[in-house]
C-alpha cells in the first residue's frame, strides 16, 4: 500500500472513530439514565409502602388509644363502685 492510500484511510477512518466514540459515550449515558430512572422507581415503592405501613401503625395506635381510654373509664367506675359498696358495707 502506497503511503498516500494509508493517509487517506487514516482520514476516512477519522469520523468513523469519532461518531464510534460519541456513540460510545452516548450509550454509556443511557444506561446511566435507565439505571437511575430504576433506583428513582424502587425508591417510589419503598416510599409508597413505607406511606402505607405509617397509615396502617397510626390507624392501629388510634385503636390502641381508644381501649385505654375504655379500660382508664372502666377502672374509674370500678374504683367508685367499690368505695360506694365500702360504704354500704
Amino acid at each position: 500500500a502506497k503511503a498516500t492510500d494509508l493517509q487517506i484511510s487514516s482520514q476516512a477512518a477519522t469520523p468513523l472513530i469519532l461518531e464510534m466514540k460519541f456513540l460510545r459515550n452516548h450509550t454509556d449515558i443511557i444506561r446511566a439514565k435507565a439505571e437511575a430512572e430504576a433506583a428513582l422507581a424502587k425508591e417510589r415503592a419503598g416510599y409508597g409502602q413505607m406511606k402505607l405501613e405509617v397509615k396502617q401503625k397510626g390507624i392501629i395506635t388510634d385503636n390502641l388509644m381508644k381501649t385505654i381510654e375504655t379500660l382508664q373509664a372502666e377502672k374509674t367506675n370500678l374504683q367508685s363502685n367499690k368505695t360506694v359498696l365500702g360504704e354500704v358495707a
